[in-house]
């Protein structure tokens, strides 16, 4: 930024400042058309072809999947009496007008042990007392609709896709749907039965409810805090106020222009608000402490202004462009949601350090300045460093123990991993994968000739041997449906007998599903009901099933297919993604240091503390076992622009002092820049790294671990700038 650009923005500041406020404005007026689209699905679906393979999976078998799932859980075990409550309870739910029908033991079409295998309603088929060991023994009962203890049933149910009467699909609210389960059904049953809801809507609208809650709750806090800290570190309303609000207007702003161009806020852009807090105001506070300083010595307002732009506005523009490259880095991989999160971080970036540099000195050379009030410094007498060999055993001793933490360092994501453990939608989960089987299904396509007798046979040893794998609780196939249309032989069956079982199953009609193969028996889908056991263990179980297909025959072959799977690799791209981008960020940034300051050895210097932090907030994730996630990967991402603002900042200062005071040495530079830009630095990373605490209030675990990672960083990043920088700039002799 040069003498010319800054007399401008000076004259310009009351249309600045007036313009800022009107863009503020207008961009909270956008705010109620931003679109939301804080879905999982948005991380689960990597891109377009991925997604279209799954889709004309899906096409050729049609899913049964439900809507929702009701629970009705008896103080005894199910008899004849509990069947009747529960069709009457099924009958209640089917007359809603987003239901389209229910499943349950009540109406449930099975083939009787004895007689004509035809399909019957499954309480026809036993005796009185004989409910829950009928259904215990029935392989597509057992753990589906009757829970292992038998006294607990499923209700599944089906939202309405056409139209009816009294119901418009166009209308289907998922939410307002769920409100009516949740407020209506826990009345439908006797006051002795209990009754719980499941369902993947209900799980996504939890996450929803609590990851906007949070976001609001960690911002306000955030926002409160430092509304408290600043007045005691400025002293001044100009200082305190002025960051504060700049930086609110900034998020305002972000969020305008993803409004106005019409990108949706996904659930990965949870951590753009605080990219916002974090860069905005650091720069913020760097810029008028700097300017206070000078004013102190000056008493000349305008000339402390462009001080402090000359000086810190420099550092800024090389920390903005540095965190913006980073993120910009993520451009290049192959998942659509990735790419557009890196797009909409990089430019809330450049726009916040637009507003800052841009409004900050507006509104200083607007308000009022009648007497200097220098801020309060930090007395830190370790400010002047030494002990080069304390200084390096304890860097090694710190390093070796985060190399520890590394390597127990475990990649992992879960599909309930966002929500608290003691969350009733995630306690009714876990209680329900206990007593029944996973809610998640893992799925595979199987080719060939479906009806021949060893292939048959094939198939039935793959589901027996899969099902032993931790996680797998339940399975599902066309096997199974031909021998329940033969009333369940245990015997091995011929080909005779296998056709035999197909034609009954075409003839059955809607009494049985033909969602398990297609109309000529040469394909068939095998469903596997699994419990929330995380990407690492499905990617696990997919080479398993891919090891017990390598023995099939060659008549048929096995293959996993469905959504997911493609969600467990998605997600473990994310993450993949992330860490290359972290890394090329890394090499970006060092190569643009060396660029600008015109010193291989400044950029191979810089890298120390820039890597530092980042490594040994990912060793404590592995002492606290907390797996590497996506939302963890967002958080190095963060934490990289907070390592990279403080090396730039003591950088600048040091070649500053050594252009003004050639004759100096480095040491005296150096101690000079610390007694400066470190004091700073201690300063809002005090501010920074207290405000990041915030985030523990949360119960949204990114936003929580936010608050654990980032405040590491930010103290091993100051420690590493005060204390280790300067040893190897001075070691060094750096010249820029």
């Amino acid at each position: 930024m040069g003498d010319r650009t800054v007399d401008s923005l000076l004259r310009l500041r009351v249309p600045v400042v007036l313009g800022f406020l009107a863009l503020v404005a207008c961009s909270a007026s956008l705010l109620p058309d931003l679109p939301l689209e804080l879905g999982i699905d948005k991380l689960l679906e990597p891109n377009r072809d991925e997604l279209e393979r799954v889709e004309e999976f899906y096409e050729a078998f049609r899913p049964d999947l439900d809507d929702a799932i009701v629970v009705l859980t008896f103080p005894h075990q199910l008899d004849r009496a509990a069947l009747d409550e529960i069709e009457r309870v099924g009958r209640e739910i089917a007359g809603f007008p987003e239901v389209q029908d229910v499943t349950s033991l009540a109406n449930v079409r099975v083939v009787s042990s004895s007689g004509l295998p035809l399909p019957r309603a499954f309480p026809a088929t036993v005796d009185d007392q004989a409910v829950v060991e009928a259904a215990q023994q029935h392989p597509l009962l057992r753990r589906t609709l009757l829970s292992g203890d038998g006294r607990s049933t499923v209700i599944r149910i089906r939202a309405a896709r056409e139209p009816s009467a009294t119901f418009d699909p166009h209308g289907f609210d998922p939410d307002a749907f769920f409100d009516r389960l949740l407020e209506e059904v826990p009345q439908l049953p006797s006051e002795d039965v209990e009754a719980r809801i499941l369902g993947g809507g209900l799980v996504v609208r939890t996450l929803h409810g609590h990851m906007l809650r949070d976001i609001v709750r960690t911002i306000g806090l955030e926002l409160l805090f430092f509304a408290v800290l600043l007045p005691f570190v400025f002293r001044t309303a100009r200082g305190s106020l002025l960051p504060l609000l700049v930086v609110a207007g900034s998020i305002v702003l972000n969020f305008g222009w993803m409004a106005f161009l019409g990108f949706p806020l996904t659930i990965i852009d949870i951590a753009v608000p605080g990219l916002v807090v974090i860069i905005g105001l650091c720069d913020a506070i760097h810029l008028v402490h700097r300017f206070e300083e000078a004013f102190a010595q000056t008493h000349d307002k305008m000339a402390a202004i462009r001080t402090s732009l000359l000086t810190v506005g420099r550092a800024c523009f090389h920390t903005s462009f540095t965190t913006a490259i980073g993120f910009l880095s993520l451009a290049v991989t192959q998942h659509d949601t990735v790419v557009a999160f890196g797009i909409k971080a990089a430019t809330c970036v450049v726009v916040t350090f637009l507003v800052v540099v841009t409004v900050v000195p507006a509104g200083l050379a607007l308000w009022p300045a009648r007497r200097a009030l220098p801020p309060r410094r930090v007395q830190l007498p370790g400010l002047r460093w030494g002990r080069p060999r304390l200084t390096f055993a304890v860097v090694v001793g710190v390093l070796f123990l985060a190399g520890l933490g590394v390597a127990r360092i475990n990649v992992d994501s879960h599909w309930l991993e966002e929500l608290p453990s003691e969350d009733p939608v995630v306690e009714d989960i876990a209680w329900f994968e206990e007593q029944f089987s996973g809610i998640l299904q893992l799925e595979a396509l199987v080719e060939g000739d479906l009806l021949d007798a060893d292939a048959f046979r094939a198939v039935e040893t793959f589901q027996r041997e899969l099902v032993k794998e931790d996680g797998i609780s339940r399975s599902e196939a066309y096997t199974m449906w031909i021998r329940e249309a033969l009333g369940n032989p245990e015997e091995p069956i011929d080909r005779r007998r296998i056709e035999s079982g197909s034609r009954r199953l075409e003839a059955a009609g809607d009494a049985f599903p033909l969602h398990m193969t297609d109309s000529e028996f040469r394909k068939g889908r095998l469903v596997f009901a699994i419990t929330d056991v995380g990407a690492k263990r499905l990617l696990e179980l997919r080479d398993r099933m891919a090891a017990l297909a390598a023995d099939l025959p060659p008549t048929v072959t096995i293959e996993p297919q469905g959504y997911t799977l493609m969600a467990s690799r998605s997600t473990q791209t994310v993450i993949r993604a992330m860490s290359e981008s972290l890394l090329v960020s890394v090499l970006s940034i060092t190569v643009f240091i060396c660029l600008i300051y015109r010193s291989i050895r400044i950029g191979l210097v810089s890298l120390v503390p820039n890597v530092m932090p980042l490594f040994i907030a990912l060793g404590l994730s592995g002492w606290l076992g907390i797996d590497l996630r996506i939302g963890g990967a967002l958080i190095y991402c963060l934490g990289l622009g907070l390592a990279v603002d403080d090396t730039i900042h003591i950088i600048s200062r040091y070649l500053q002092e050594k252009r003004s005071r050639p004759d100096s040495d480095a040491d005296t530079a150096l101690q000079v820049a610390l007694a400066s830009s470190g004091r700073a630095l201690v300063t809002t990373s005090i501010i920074l790294g207290t405000g990041t605490l915030c985030h523990l209030v949360s119960s949204f675990r990114t936003l929580n671990e936010v608050g654990i990672l980032l405040f590491t960083v930010v103290v091993t990043a100051l420690a590493a700038d005060l204390w280790v920088l300067p040893h190897l700039l001075a070691r060094r002799r750096t010249s820029p």
